[in-house]
Parts: structure tokens; C-alpha cells; sequence
């Protein structure tokens, strides 16, 4: 899967799961559900896309895929590569930004590390119930970081605010929530623009808080716990991956009111039924390869010790001349032929021949090869007249020779455009100007399956 399919798919699953999580579990009392669920729904959103297409086992796919050709109503090849020009422009803008932005989080999430260290050098280190416990007066609000606990020096030990706010942090570090928002922080850091990211680690920070505070009210009292709590309801506090009793204070002390319960066994059941659906609907959808779904003609049989070819029956018309009789004789014959999925070096268009390095020529012949595509076809008026668009995929060969051969449609949409396409790749045979550089296997001329797309699109 290239870059590009696996953002597209990652930005879906990761937006689907973020509005059923809205949906269905936003600010219930199920709150270890909840918090599982965001963690789940981050990490499935990673794996996912790089899972294969099991379900479609049944279908054929064929080897090189190119880039696909976008045929407007006057299509002409100088403003479609000063299109792809502007694309690659965009794409370096564009990557540029999200280096940016990503550089911001790092340095953000870094520096707050920095600065929760910082507060250990002049504090006052104690163990109370085998915790790490620093206090000082440089701390104004008590904050818990990575199984330490970090309080004011104005707390006196032994008084009940104290054993409060005390337990309050130990619960943190028993839950071990510093290690799932330090998760979150860092998927932020390489995906920070997509808004379900910042809406989960929120989410999952007020889970965590609403967690800790359902365990203290329950032992103190939910009038005495919430007072605790007012009492730094204006005091901010900045660090990231600190777990603080200052934050979100509003939303704690309604939920230790409010009478909602928790999610019933069928709703949960029924919203994870909905979640994998999604994921399947979106996961089939959004797969980089297009499946053949036309069975394979009987003159092709994929090779039993070899899934990188396939042996096809090609027709050839061979021409003969004898030079007692001074006349030319025309023979069709039918032969056998091995095809590659994934050679060892690809076909190369002509019109590179002038760069030694293989990667830079691969780039140039396909260039050279979608400019000749742009050039040489045009939007059917059948099509054009009707108002319809749609996308011709044409299947071919480039045999040991360098010839095109055996075009079949693969993707049809009608209206004079599969005609157009066809016509493409026997013009292409036709022309002696142009013939490929053979692909090759042990460095062996060898035949290779490709699969052009063409979209026609009105303009």
C-alpha cells in the first residue's frame, strides 16, 4: 500500500470511529469501555490499512498498474503535465506544512517533559506508599507524571485535602494513564491534522479524570470531592503529558451529579457490530489495488509454481517469402507465452534511452508514456454529447518484442470510450516509431501484464 492510499484509509477509519464514539459513548458513566475504545479505535486505525484484502480472495490482479490518465473534453498533453507539475508542487507545500506542524507538537511535548523534570531539582523527594512524591513551592497545582507524584509545599502531610489529593494521583499512576495520553501525544505529533486525534486526546484526558474522581467520590463523598475540586477550578496548569487535578473541573463535577448510567450489553454489542462493518466497507473501499472482477479468459492459466506470471495464448501473424516462387506467405500461429506480474526491470517507453540510471529512466519512460496517451486520445463525442464521464481500464501486454498486445477491457463504461481506449493501444502497436524496452527476468527479455486507467472527465 502506498502513502497516499494508507492516509486516505487512516483519516476514514479514524473519523468513523470518532463519531460513533460521539454518537454512542460520549459522556457516559462506562468509562473503562470509553477509554478502551479510544484506545482501540487510534490503533485499529493504524492497522487496518496495511491488512490485505482478504475477503477479496476471489478475484485476479494483474501486475504494473499506472498512473491514471484523466482525459478532459480538450485534453491536451502540455496543460496535463503542467498539471502534474502543480500537483508535485502542491505535494511538496503540503508536506512541508505537516513537517511544521509536527515539528511544533514534538518541541511542545519535549519541552513539557523538560519542564516536569525541572520541578524535581529543588523539590523535596519523600516515598509514601512506595510513590515517589516531590513537593516544592515552585508546584502550584498537584500533578502525577509517570509513577511520581508531584505536590505543593503549602499541603501539610497527614491533613485529609492532603490523603485526598494523594490518593487522587496514586490512582493515576495505578491506572497508568501517563503511558496512554504519551501514546496519543505522539500520534498527534505525525497526525496532528486530523481533528478526530484532538477530540480522542481530550476525550481520553476528561476519561481519565472522570475514572480517578468516580474511585475518590465513592470514598470521600461527592459534595466533600467536589468542593476539593473548586478549589482549583481558575488554576491552569500546561503539561502535556501530566495527569492534573485542575483539568476540565466543570465537566468532572457534572458528571459526579449526573444520573446517566452506564451503556447496556446491547448497545455496546450493536455499536461494535456497526464499528467492524465500517471498517470493512471502508478498508474494501479504499484499496490501492483494483480487482479484475471478469473471470479470465480459457487461454490463461496462472502458473502453479509461480505466482508472479501467468502463461496466455497470444496470436501472431507471421510473414514469409519464398524466394523460388517470389511470393509472401502470412501464417497465423498461436503461442504460448509466459507473462510476468512483477519483473525484475519494467518495460521502458521510448524516448529515455539518454539516462543511464535505471530509477530516473523508469520515471522519464512513464512520463513519456502518459504524455503520449494525453496527445493521442480524445473524448469520444458519443460521450461528450450525452454528458457522461467515467473510468476505461485497459489490460495489455508488452511481449519480449517491446509490442503492445492483447488490450481487453477490464473496466467498461461504454458510450465510444472503451473503443477510444482500445484504439489507443493498437495505434501504439501499429507505430513503428514506437516499441518498448522489453522487461526483464535473469536478465531475459520477458513479456509483462500492465493496466492503464483512463478516467474521462467534462470539463
Amino acid at each position: 500500500m502506498n502513502g497516499l492510499a494508507f492516509l486516505l484509509e487512516f483519516s476514514l477509519l479514524l473519523g468513523f470511529f470518532a463519531c460513533i464514539f460521539r454518537l454512542v459513548y460520549h459522556g457516559k458513566k462506562d468509562f473503562k469501555f470509553g477509554r478502551a475504545c479510544i484506545i482501540n479505535s487510534v490503533l485499529a486505525s493504524l492497522i487496518i490499512p496495511m491488512l490485505p484484502d482478504f475477503w477479496a480472495s476471489g478475484m485476479i490482479f494483474y501486475g504494473v498498474v499506472l498512473e491514471t490518465v484523466t482525459i478532459g473534453v480538450e485534453s491536451v498533453a502540455s496543460e496535463q503535465v503542467g498539471a502534474e507539475v502543480l500537483v508535485s508542487r502542491w505535494k511538496m507545500l503540503v508536506a512541508i506544512l505537516w513537517l511544521i506542524g509536527s515539528l511544533y507538537y514534538l518541541v511542545q511535548l519535549i519541552g513539557s517533559i523538560i519542564a516536569i523534570n525541572r520541578k524535581k531539582l529543588n523539590a523535596k523527594r519523600c516515598i509514601i506508599a512506595d510513590v515517589p512524591v516531590y513537593s516544592s513551592q515552585d508546584i502550584q497545582v498537584p500533578f502525577s507524571y509517570a509513577g511520581e507524584i508531584f505536590l505543593p509545599s503549602h499541603l501539610k502531610l497527614g491533613s485529609d485535602v492532603y490523603q485526598t489529593i494523594f490518593d487522587h494521583e496514586k490512582a493515576h499512576i495505578q491506572l497508568h494513564h501517563t503511558r496512554d495520553k504519551l501514546g496519543l501525544l505522539l500520534m498527534r505529533i505525525c497526525f496532528w491534522w486530523h481533528p478526530a486525534i484532538h477530540y480522542f486526546l481530550n476525550q481520553l484526558n476528561l476519561i481519565h479524570e472522570y475514572q480517578v474522581d468516580q474511585k475518590i467520590a465513592q470514598k470521600n463523598g461527592v459534595k466533600a470531592y467536589a468542593s476539593l475540586l473548586n478549589a482549583y477550578k481558575n488554576r491552569s496548569f500546561n503539561m502535556l503529558p501530566a495527569n492534573t487535578i485542575s483539568s476540565q473541573i466543570k465537566q468532572r463535577i457534572t458528571m459526579m451529579y449526573s444520573m446517566d448510567s452506564a451503556l447496556s450489553t446491547p448497545i455496546k454489542v450493536l455499536s461494535l457490530v456497526a464499528l467492524v462493518l465500517g471498517s470493512v466497507l471502508i478498508h474494501s473501499c479504499t484499496s490501492e489495488v483494483t480487482a479484475v472482477n471478469e473471470k479470465e479468459e480459457q487461454t490463461t492459466t496462472m502458473n502453479k509454481d509461480s505466482e508472479n506470471s501467468y502463461n496466455t495464448i497470444i496470436t501472431d501473424t507471421i510473414v514469409t517469402f519464398d524466394l523460388d516462387t517470389k511470393t509472401e506467405k502470412v501464417s497465423i500461429v498461436n503461442q504460448e507465452k509466459t507473462v510476468y506480474l512483477e519483473p525484475q526491470t519494467l518495460p521502458l517507453f521510448p524516448g529515455c534511452e539518454h539516462i543511464s540510471d535505471y530509477n530516473a529512466r523508469l520515471e522519464c519512460s512513464n512520463q513519456k508514456l502518459l504524455t503520449y496517451v494525453y496527445t493521442n486520445i480524445k473524448y469520444p463525442k458519443e460521450a461528450k454529447e450525452s454528458g457522461v464521464e467515467g473510468m476505461v481500464v485497459v489490460e495489455f501486454i508488452v511481449d519480449e518484442k517491446g509490442y503492445a498486445l492483447k488490450e481487453k477491457i477490464v473496466k467498461s463504461v461504454g458510450y465510444g470510450m472503451d473503443k477510444e481506449v482500445l484504439d489507443l493501444i493498437k495505434e501504439m502497436r501499429e507505430d513503428d516509431s514506437i516499441r518498448f524496452q522489453p522487461g526483464t527476468v535473469d536478465d531475459k527479455p520477458v513479456s509483462v501484464a500492465y493496466k492503464l486507467p483512463v478516467k474521462f472527465k467534462l470539463e
